[in-house]
């Protein structure tokens, strides 16, 4: 709400809170892909479950026959 018209006491909207919500919007969405497609850290290609490391294998459950 903007203003109320003296006269007919209507409520008198302004849009420009849609163009500030949308603008608002654009840029955190801009931020967001930016730092996603910026940020090259925390993410391993897979390595196909074999360890870096030399260990032992992981335990496997013993199948009934």
């Amino acid at each position: 709400m903007v203003a109320t018209d003296p006269e007919t006491h209507a409520v008198v909207h302004d849009p420009s809170a849609f163009t500030s919500g949308y603008l608002y919007a654009a840029i955190v969405g801009t931020v967001g892909l930016a730092v996603a497609l910026l940020m090259r850290h925390g993410r391993r290609p897979a390595q196909g479950g074999l360890a870096e490391t030399g260990g032992t294998a992981p335990r496997t459950a013993a199948v009934p026959t």
